[in-house]
């Protein structure tokens, strides 16, 4: 049998570099919110779900965390954390079932498992921290989870189509944490402690009938379009969030390549583009990280500056708009599988 959580929480190291590189007032203030251990599991999710709206730097994570609401929680805190390893993975599991109810009558989207305790706030992006979040994982998607790799979930749709079928789509995984705050991957910082999000792009747009949520990518848009053809807007805010990557002491993690594609057919409306995306490359961008893999190891290095061994990444944007057949991740990321 392996370490519980409670276990490896009490090896966590302390993070010296918050002796120097302070956390922001949201983040403070959110901390202090969501250790608030009188607040019921609603009210904190309702803190995180806030905090998302406001400084999540994925637009997409803003708009799931917009009215209406695409965002699912299960929410972890000290009580669960210092259980066992049974209890915490039977809630882990009987909110993803929920979640994945949610998202088949296209009422959610997104999951966030969300481990919130004041010593995985403090504590340093190392080994220890390191192999805490591969166990909470691990208790989420039910198999063994190694750095650098790609994780998914899988969602279905099955209230979509006039004829009954379903869809079903991979879900990426993503690791967030508060460790994040002042260092080179700022862009995956979150308040509370340790957080995995699960976000299907592909399903918010074909689910979003209602209209509400995908209003907030393009409030001049026709909001009759709204089906599986919006993907092309769906990856306009993919690159914005690319590009709005922050500014750290090491840089941008991520940002958008210049466009060698001077025949191909510009998937989104280019007479619309925002000034910051006119010659970008809409097929690939870079990063000094996998923004696909589940859990980077350089994350847990330590220091605030970006590790001098990493080498810049080609990275995708096909999954939103190329339909070849030798691209799958359309049907299975972007526009969705039928399965029935």
């Amino acid at each position: 049998m392996g370490q519980s959580l409670g276990h490896l929480i009490g090896e966590l190291k302390q993070d010296r570099l918050r002796g120097t590189v302070d956390f922001d007032s949201d983040m403070k203030s959110a901390n202090a919110a969501l250790h608030d251990l009188a607040k019921s599991d609603f009210e904190i999710a309702q803190v995180l779900r806030g905090w998302l709206k406001k400084h999540q730097p994925c637009l997409f994570g803003r708009i799931g965390a917009s009215k209406p609401d695409l965002l699912s929680f299960c929410i972890l805190r000290e009580p669960d954390l210092m259980g066992s390893g049974q209890s915490v993975r039977d809630k882990i599991q009987a909110y993803r079932r929920q979640w994945k109810r949610d998202a088949y009558r296209g009422r959610k989207s997104a999951f966030i498992v969300a481990a919130l305790m004041p010593d995985l706030v403090s504590a340093a992006p190392d080994q220890h921290l390191l192999t805490f979040s591969q166990k909470l994982c691990e208790q989420y998607l039910l198999e063994p989870i190694a750095p650098d790799q790609l994780y998914h979930d899988r969602v279905m749709l099955g209230v979509d189509e006039p004829d009954g079928s379903e869809r079903e789509w991979k879900v990426g995984v993503n690791f967030f944490s508060a460790q994040g705050h002042g260092r080179w991957w700022h862009d995956h910082r979150v308040p509370g402690g340790v957080v995995f999000s699960a976000n299907s792009v592909g399903h918010m747009v074909r689910s979003a009938r209602d209209l509400n949520a995908m209003s907030a990518l393009d409030a001049s848009a026709d909001r009759t379009k709204r089906t599986i053809e919006d993907l092309g807007n769906a990856l306009k805010h993919a690159m914005l969030t690319i590009a709005g990557a922050a500014e750290t002491v090491s840089g941008r993690a991520t940002w958008l390549k210049p466009s060698t594609d001077a025949s191909g057919q510009c998937p989104f409306d280019a007479e619309n583009l925002p000034a910051n995306l006119r010659g970008k490359d809409w097929s690939s961008y870079c990063g000094w990280y996998h923004t696909d893999h589940t859990i980077p190891s350089s994350y847990f290095k330590g220091s605030a500056k970006r590790p001098a061994d990493l080498t810049p990444q080609d990275l995708d944007f096909t999954y939103l708009h190329d339909r070849a057949f030798d691209n799958p991740e359309f049907e299975t990321m972007g526009q969705g599988v039928v399965v029935r």
